[in-house]
């Protein structure tokens, strides 16, 4: 998990890596993903397993337990929170 900027985020990807963007967020950034990796490739909607892995994932959330007992794991500082700092 991380907060950065994309250009920071596709850089810190190995070059050996030809890697696989998927979804809306990858075809707006489509440009940008071929300046640090020309090799990579895009989906602009999910492929029948990503659908297959959201349901395991979601099957496993119900077996977790109430929703009350998860524990977030903030990665940066809310917008809110943010705000009022001026940042």
């Amino acid at each position: 998990e991380q907060v950065s900027k994309p250009e920071a985020w596709l850089k810190s990807i190995p070059k050996e890596v030809n890697p696989l963007f998927v979804g809306s967020g990858a075809v707006a950034c489509r440009d940008l993903i071929h300046k640090f990796h020309p090799l990579g490739k895009l989906l602009a909607h999910q492929p029948p397993l990503l659908s297959s892995l959201i349901q395991l994932a979601t099957a496993r959330a119900i077996q977790a337990g109430p929703v009350e007992e998860i524990q977030a794991n903030y990665i940066r500082p809310s917008d809110a929170a943010l705000g009022r700092r001026g940042s």
